[in-house]
């Protein structure tokens, strides 16, 4: 159950953090529950991470060179610049090198 605060510019959903999901009522207003996750794998790890970062800014967040993967949405590989959107599955290919 979500529940608000009642502040001195209005209602506003209580404990908000960006990392997880809000939503409420306060009088009428209705506070929509937050689902915009985007599902990123490497190997057997799975992060969730809120849509609408570019995929280098995710990355970084989550503790991955950018330069030590290589990024595929449905089997199409995505640039860094790349904007993810709601409901992806990006999975990540770890780029190897040798000699």
């Amino acid at each position: 159950m979500f529940s608000t605060q009642q502040g001195i510019l209005g209602c506003y959903p209580a404990g908000i953090d960006m990392m997880d999901p809000i939503g409420g009522t306060c009088g009428r207003m209705q506070f929509p529950k937050v689902t915009d996750m985007v599902r990123i794998i490497l190997r057997n790890k799975e992060f969730e991470v809120h849509s609408g970062m570019t995929l280098l800014s995710t990355l970084q967040k989550i503790d991955i060179l950018p330069e030590s993967v290589i990024a595929t949405h449905d089997g199409v590989l995505i640039e860094e610049d790349e904007i993810l959107k709601d409901g992806e599955t990006i999975k990540l290919i770890a780029a190897i090198s040798g000699g």
